[in-house]
């Protein structure tokens, strides 16, 4: 049977399509998210993964110029170009514009799940079940500080998904021998850390400040 995508009720740049692009908003983004700005912005065409509740997360910083632009036109049309070099590697993605389209060499985005590590494994597990992720567009404003510059939602196709559950599930069976109990100890905290009380109040920031609403978010 064919794989049923799941709701994905965060908030997505359709939300604002009735809005011109200078009236989007443009917030300032949580602390922890600017922190992975800077790494992001040392990493060139890297892009950040993660999961937020069940809902896929991609984040990528945007250069000022042509490539801050073409993050303002990406998916004009509907369309997104994903390509990977085969179907044996669906965790290694290039991410951007159909080739004919005049901004197809402005803007190329790589997002990468890594192979080895177990909950990025189980992270692209539930990025082919859900069958989108939602991608940050991060810029820097005068003050260098972050600004979420847009929000899209990224379809994936059917063949890419099934390839990623694929992938997921191989990956997941050779670290684990298929043991479930072996699973939740390799995903597991570290025993003895706890969040410091800044980690604390900033979990709560990430919700409170609107740019992942509590009862948007599927947990």
């Amino acid at each position: 049977p064919g794989v049923t995508a799941l709701p994905t009720p965060v908030f997505t740049e359709e939300d604002y399509a009735p809005l011109k692009p200078a009236e989007r908003p443009r917030a300032i983004v949580p602390e922890w998210m600017g922190r992975v700005g800077e790494v992001l912005s040392k990493a060139g065409q890297l892009g950040w993964t993660c999961t937020v509740g069940s809902q896929p997360w991609w984040l990528y910083v945007a250069e000022a110029g042509l490539e801050s632009a073409a993050a303002m036109r990406f998916k004009h049309d509907g369309q997104v170009r994903i390509g990977h070099r085969t179907l044996d590697d669906p965790n290694d993605m290039l991410v951007g514009f159909p080739s004919h389209d005049p901004d197809a060499q402005s803007l190329h985005m790589r997002f990468r799940y890594d192979e080895d590590d177990p909950r990025q494994m189980c992270e692209l597990l539930v990025l082919s079940r859900t069958g989108r992720a939602q991608l940050g567009f991060l810029v820097r404003d005068a003050t260098e500080a972050f600004l979420m510059l847009r929000m899209v939602s990224v379809p994936l196709p059917p063949a890419l998904r099934r390839a990623m559950r694929d992938k997921a599930l191989r990956q997941l069976d050779t670290m684990t021998g298929g043991d479930l109990r072996k699973l939740a100890d390799l995903v597991a905290p570290e025993p003895g850390i706890r969040p410091t009380a800044d980690e604390a109040t900033e979990e709560r920031e990430l919700f409170d400040d609107g740019l992942f609403p509590r009862e948007d978010t599927l947990f």
